[in-house]
């Protein structure tokens, strides 16, 4: 193992069922705060993690990465969990990788998108099909802020606001998380899962489908730490893209 393959994988999730099969999986545990965040730290299927529940919105996920990358030194930042449908493809239960995330809640334009790592990115998708099928897979644009969405009013402008960029989900942590990692030089991806269709039925929805949908990102990590968590594709998925 190279010095900076020793380094953790911060792996973050805003909710207990967004990383339980993690958790579960984590050898030789051991505990540390950090910033008043708690932190799991120990391996999976051999490769370093830290595993970190961030808390719901920006500034607490902003906070858990910032923690993260300066106390524990991790070499890479997911974020995992939930997120509600805004495009009509998106069903629940189907898996987004980022390619970009934006804070659509950002009153300037400065700062507000950050491109997910494409390395990284595209080393999660590799394994993704074999979570959830393939079909269920998606990549794209994932929207984040502080206000959920419960109107159709809300989920409309948002994806009026951002009909150039097809947002896929939206969430309230990504964009925030991703903003710290690049700051600080660190590699970030994002893995959602849809568990609700944004909108008013969404916290029904919600509630509904969080049991049987929360595990499925932290699912494709635990295949992408089993292949060795190498943040770049292999060298045959690589000689495939355009």
């Amino acid at each position: 193992m190279s010095p900076a393959s020793q380094h953790p994988v911060a792996i973050l999730y805003a909710l207990e069922a967004e990383g339980a099969e993690l958790e579960a999986a984590i050898q030789e545990p051991r505990e540390r705060m950090e910033g008043g965040k708690r932190f799991l730290l120990g391996t999976v299927s051999g490769t370093p993690v830290a595993l970190g529940r961030m808390g719901i919105g920006k500034v607490a996920a902003s906070l858990t990465t910032a923690m993260a990358i300066e106390r524990l030194c991790v070499r890479a930042a997911v974020v995992i969990g939930t997120a509600g449908a805004l495009h009509r493809s998106i069903r629940v239960g189907d898996v987004v990788i980022a390619r970009q995330t934006i804070q659509h809640d950002l009153g300037v334009r400065e700062g507000r998108r950050m491109e997910t790592d494409p390395s990284l990115s595209q080393a999660l998708s590799e394994v993704a099909g074999q979570a959830v099928p393939a079909s269920r897979v998606h990549h794209g644009t994932i929207l984040t802020g502080d206000r959920a969405c419960f109107t159709w009013r809300r989920r409309l402008r948002l994806r009026w606001a951002f009909r150039h960029e097809k947002p896929l989900v939206v969430e309230m942590e990504g964009a925030a998380a991703g903003y710290v990692a690049a700051s600080l030089g660190v590699p970030f991806a994002a893995v959602r899962v849809a568990s609700d269709h944004a909108g008013p039925l969404a916290l029904v929805e919600f509630r509904r489908h969080l049991a049987l949908v929360a595990p499925l990102p932290g699912r494709v990590v635990l295949r992408w730490l089993a292949m060795g968590g190498n943040l770049f594709p292999s060298a045959g998925e690589a000689a495939r893209r355009p």
